[in-house]
């Protein structure tokens, strides 16, 4: 069995999608139940399907293998994030991976697809995706007052304190699991979204501040758990698994399984594929360097703040990622 672990923009869906096409891989992606449903169609819109713990889904995993004679290798991405389902993983030993991308394209490429799905879409629903960038930073440009969203809390702190709260109750006490599992969701369902989040009557500016400072936040301080708690080996780089097939098949498919199953006909099927990419949340991508010099001061000064306080810099550097740009 094998687990990814990956936060949003980081083609969670191509290589979900790139692993199943193989007949002895089985890749599920975004979920935390089984059968295995992205979390917002879990309870209640399927009134018998709830969420669970990593430990009874990395166990799901196993019982499918077993299932099917060990003819194929079940896993998944993007459902647990950090290092949740390592322990389980390792101790079956399995292949437990994180998915890496340039910190500041990964945060500008969802920042724009959360702002433009979830708000502008409401508030300025002429406003078209490429444009959402040029927009922010005209919005942004002269702010002086942000110093708030240097130490971001708020959101963040609100969820993880209902997460503490039902934490033991959900994942030990199996008499009480339902109904607690049923109330998690409720509870944690105000907090997933931006458009849940923020209303239409909220400041657009402090929308804006907000969700970058969150982003940079969650993101970064996800990488940095992910890069202190795995070996370097472990960290599969976005960018080359998108443009090389010798890395794919050697840092991620011979995780999985065996070298005589990779079959060059396999790595060309899934590199034609590469034009189908799911989630893709602007026409024209934008590298860091362009990012960068585009994002007014005060943007700057709060990925600043998270990127050195997670020490984001050394995964910068182990990852060769090009950050001359970075003053």
């Amino acid at each position: 069995m094998f687990y990814l672990s990956s936060r949003g923009s980081a083609a969670s869906g191509w290589i979900a999608n790139a692993l199943s096409i193989h007949p002895k891989i089985v890749c599920f992606q975004s979920s935390r139940s089984f059968p295995p449903l992205k979390p917002s169609e879990t309870y209640p819109l399927h009134d018998w399907i709830m969420e669970i713990p990593p430990e009874k889904y990395v166990e799901s995993l196993k019982i499918c293998e077993e299932s099917v004679r060990g003819l194929k290798k079940f896993g998944s991405i993007h459902g647990y994030h950090n290092l949740l389902a390592k322990k389980y993983i390792d101790e079956n030993n399995g292949f437990f991976g994180y998915i890496i991308r340039n910190p500041l394209e990964r945060i500008h490429s969802c920042l724009i697809y959360n702002l433009f799905n979830n708000y502008y879409t409401k508030i300025l629903p002429k406003l078209k995706n490429e444009d959402v960038f040029e927009h922010i930073i005209q919005k942004t440009k002269n702010i002086t007052e942000y110093s708030q969203y240097l130490n971001y809390n708020r959101t963040k702190k609100k969820n993880n304190d209902f997460k503490q709260k039902l934490k033991k109750p959900i994942y030990n006490l199996l008499d009480s699991y339902v109904p607690k599992i049923i109330q998690y969701n409720k509870i944690n369902k105000k907090y997933k979204q931006v458009g849940v989040r923020y209303s239409v009557n909220t400041d657009e500016v402090n929308v804006i501040f907000d969700e970058f400072a969150r982003l940079c936040n969650d993101f970064m301080s996800k990488d940095s758990q992910l890069y202190n708690g795995c070996d370097l080996d472990n960290g599969i780089k976005m960018e080359e698994l998108m443009k090389s097939k010798v890395y794919f098949r050697d840092k991620l498919v011979k995780r999985i399984i065996d070298d005589e199953n990779i079959s060059d006909e396999y790595l060309n099927l899934v590199y034609s594929l590469r034009k189908d990419k799911i989630g893709i949340h602007r026409k024209d991508p934008i590298d860091s360097k362009n990012i960068w010099n585009k994002l007014p001061k005060s943007l700057k000064e709060i990925f600043n703040h998270y990127y050195n306080y997670y020490d984001i810099k050394k995964i910068v550097k182990n990852f060769d990622y090009d950050y001359k740009f970075y003053i």
